[in-house]
């Protein structure tokens, strides 16, 4: 104000009095970012760098801002979210200053839609495993049962089929028994008519020589003993 101010001066006077206040101009300075592009693994894709600048007062601070300042180059996406997260912080730095060190991960955005089309077609197979597994468990019950009750059918079967087999073999064994049993009076009967007629012979040729000291009385008697004891062997 005061240096911007009227002064006037007769000719022939001198005013040396007058004191202004003065400074340097500021200096501008470039702060330069550049943001380094590498594959997901960190490995060079080939893709140029991005350098960014901008200009402001030396020493004071710039601020570089994801989407303001600079972006992804194109058909390229973050490689995973931690580099997105790098990139979508605000860098800053002194105008004067470069900061080159930046590397952030991208892959190309076909490989991306590729990962998410995988996924939908994991779901839809582990999907039909499941239906498929539940379908194979539904179709076993019912042959299950089934094979339960063939088996049962079959079980009741036998023991029927078996019953009639043990009733024709009790009745055979007791007709056999029967047979035997018929065929052995006979022969019982034969035995007995054939050990009569020894008897009596014997009985007789007894009765006709009777022992010294005995009776004809007493010897028949013997002899009915002998008979009785013959027909009982």
């Amino acid at each position: 104000a005061a240096a911007k101010q009227t002064i006037s001066v007769k000719y022939g006077e001198t005013v040396d009095s007058l004191q202004i206040g003065i400074v340097p101009e500021e200096q501008e300075a470039v702060a330069t970012l550049q943001v380094n592009f590498v594959g997901e693994f960190g490995e060079d894709i080939g893709v140029a760098p991005v350098v960014v600048t901008k200009n402001g007062p030396e020493g004071e601070m710039a601020n570089f801002v994801y989407g303001e300042d600079w972006t992804l180059p194109e058909g390229y996406t973050f490689a995973a979210d931690f580099d997105e997260a790098a990139a979508k912080q605000t860098i800053s730095m002194k105008y004067g200053e470069t900061v080159d060190s930046l590397q952030i991960g991208i892959v190309p955005e076909e490989q991306e839609a590729v990962v998410e089309n995988a996924e939908p077609e994991a779901e839809a197979v582990v999907e039909n495993t499941e239906a498929e597994t539940e379908a194979a468990v539904e179709n076993a019950e019912p042959e299950a049962e089934a094979v339960v009750e063939n088996t049962e059918a079959e079980t009741g079967a036998a023991v029927e089929n078996t019953e009639p087999e043990a009733e024709a073999v009790v009745e055979n064994t007791e007709a056999e028994t029967e047979a035997v049993v018929e065929n052995i009076e006979p022969e019982a009967e034969v035995v007995a008519e054939n050990i009569e007629p020894e008897a009596e012979v014997v009985a007789e040729s007894t009765e006709s020589v009777p022992e010294e000291g005995e009776t004809p009385i007493e010897s028949k008697e013997m002899v009915e003993e002998a008979l009785d004891a013959v027909q009982s062997e």
